[in-house]
């Protein structure tokens, strides 16, 4: 072979060899853009929308805000055509600089796995979806840490106000409790549990309030308990057991305490009375109503007090697995009225409180606080609303048996 052939031969063979350099690139950088997270797609802007319309920002915000215009109606239609097509979704944080308003709400609650603050989270949000509010929901699991950073973490989000359940630990320290959320600047609606500072302003009707923006909502749940005690009391009974969590004594009891306060003073002004003994402190579990129904049933009791519905539940199933009859042997009243769905073979009579009317007093007054600003006057007795509890009749109450 000759230099030239040699050199043909080697010029003929490169572009094969090139072609198999190629191919193992290609497929190298396929297998590379596959490894890489593909950017996510731009985010559609106003000016996006008035660049395909042929108009202003200024006319396409007009138009997607619903404010006044003089655009034709097939204009307008066209600016909010487009902005379907490119999926355009109102950037929040301009629009809060922009209204000062983040359109947000919190909710910190202590136990969103207990049945009367998961419903009562459920109202409020539809309340204040309503309203054109967004809720965010915290659930601090009784921790007055985690309701401190919950707290922090609102402040950060930017929001127009605040509904809290305290933490019973943190009603020890109310005074400090109620400073702290006062200084956010922000409306403050205490739920259901209700600082003791709270309610020894309240008592004070010539207290006026105008430096803060907080209001109070809860059930009277002294009332509910005297409810209670009358309903057994006109049926005859006079031995009663009662089943639920004693929290406190004194100026800053729980929702409960006030409740067993409530029956016992009824009780009291009919020359009966409950031996401590059958005052039985357990959690608001189905599981403490069976655990404490055996030493009530043997102690003779005719009527059963149960702290919420749960317990109720807990004690009627238990009764029957004795043989007893409800309420033909043994009547059971609970509270709170949110089993309604509970999927029970029967009807249990109960003190209610509606959580809905709750949730509506309370997202009405936040909604009018967010309105009006700071420096709303109110004297703290105006401040602080206490709803009515209703006896719900239905079938496990009935005439003592030794009446």
């Amino acid at each position: 072979m000759n230099a030239h052939s040699a050199a043909s031969g080697a010029v003929s063979g490169s572009p094969a060899k090139s072609s198999q350099k190629n191919t193992r690139t290609q497929k190298a950088s396929e297998r590379a853009s596959e490894r890489t997270p593909k950017r996510a797609p731009k985010r559609a802007t106003l000016k996006d929308i008035a660049k395909v319309a042929g108009v202003s920002s200024t006319a396409v915000s007009l138009v997607l805000n619903n404010k006044p215009n003089r655009f034709t109606e097939e204009t307008r239609e066209q600016i909010r055509a487009i902005a379907r097509e490119l999926n355009y979704v109102p950037n929040q944080s301009a629009r809060s600089l922009a209204t000062k308003s983040s359109s947000l709400l919190a909710l910190i609650i202590p136990d969103i796995e207990n049945l009367f603050f998961a419903s009562l989270a459920k109202h409020m949000e539809a309340e204040c979806k309503a309203a054109g509010y967004s809720l965010l929901i915290v659930d601090t699991g009784e921790d007055i840490v985690e309701q401190e950073q919950a707290l922090q973490r609102m402040i950060q989000f930017g929001i127009d106000g605040l509904f809290i359940i305290p933490t019973y630990s943190s009603l020890e320290e109310s005074a400090s409790l109620r400073a702290r959320l006062l200084k956010t600047g922000f409306p403050v609606m205490f739920i259901d549990r209700i600082p003791e500072r709270i309610v020894d302003e309240a008592e004070d009707s010539a207290l006026a309030d105008t430096e803060s923006n907080w209001r109070a909502f809860a059930y009277d749940h002294t009332r509910g308990g005297q409810l209670a005690a009358r309903a057994f009391l006109e049926q005859g009974h006079r031995e009663f057991g009662m089943i639920g969590p004693v929290e406190r004594t004194g100026r800053d009891k729980g929702n409960n305490s006030a409740r067993f306060e409530g029956f016992l003073t009824e009780l009291q002004k009919c020359g009966v009375r409950v031996p401590p003994e059958r005052v039985k402190n357990g959690a608001f579990t189905v599981s403490a109503g069976r655990d404490y129904a055996d030493e009530l049933i043997d102690a003779g009791v005719t009527a059963v007090f149960c702290g919420n519905d749960l317990i109720a539940i807990g004690f009627t199933r238990r009764a029957r697995e004795r043989g007893l009859r409800v309420p033909e042997d043994i009547s059971v009243i609970g509270y709170d009225d949110v089993m309604t769905s509970f999927g029970l073979d029967f009807e249990f009579t109960t003190v209610k409180q509606d959580v809905s009317a709750l949730a509506r007093v309370s997202c009405e007054a936040m909604l009018q606080a967010v309105g009006a600003g700071s420096g709303e006057v109110l004297s703290a007795a105006q401040r602080m609303t206490l709803l009515m509890p209703e006896l719900v009749e239905r079938t496990t109450v009935a005439s003592a048996r030794h009446a």
